[in-house]
């Protein structure tokens, strides 16, 4: 269950919230559960917040640091997380239908069981397929999911007789999101 105090100061918007962290750093958000169906949290600080089950439903979470927060089982369907910092976040079992995730930091994200549908697939499909030594890039783990529509279930793109040579290297320049 969410923090009363927590979900007072997301509503007061980005410049007070941002400021309350910064003045207590050891704090920790809990967001739990937190119904926040269309919420403006662009550019929040959510490092490290725990938002785990939350409907993010629409939310405008775009430019927010959500380094290292649980977003574990959340809603986020048709959430907009452009430009947010999602390194080292906790996506398992989330929903993320027609989710923006355009420019995006996913490194070392948890993505296991996420459900990854919608107009972002192409941002998806680099993210599981750019990483030439045959795990996610960045250290992200995707488990137990599907192959995209129209793929077969093979690992990665297919290599010309250069890439194929430098592969064995973890050698492909062609990584970044």
């Amino acid at each position: 269950m969410s923090n009363v105090h927590h979900l007072r100061a997301v509503a007061q918007g980005a410049g007070r919230w941002n400021a309350w962290r910064k003045d207590q750093p050891e704090l920790l958000p809990d967001l739990e559960q937190a119904d926040l169906r269309g919420a403006d949290l662009a550019g929040l600080d959510l490092a490290q917040a725990v938002l785990s089950l939350a409907n993010l439903k629409k939310a405008d979470l775009s430019g927010a640091d959500l380094r290292g927060a649980n977003l574990a089982g959340a809603n986020m369907e048709e959430a907009n997380v452009a430009g947010a910092n999602l390194e080292g976040a906790n996506l398992a079992g989330a929903y993320l239908l027609r989710t923006n995730f355009a420019g995006c930091n996913l490194r070392r994200a948890n993505l296991a069981g996420a459900q990854l549908v919608g107009k972002t697939l192409s941002e998806w499909r680099r993210f599981v397929q750019r990483d030439s030594c045959g795990s996610a890039p960045g250290g992200g783990t995707i488990v137990g999911g599907q192959p995209f529509p129209g793929q077969s279930g093979r690992r990665g793109p297919a290599r010309g007789r250069s890439e194929r040579r430098q592969s064995g290297r973890c050698r492909n320049k062609r990584n970044a999101i």
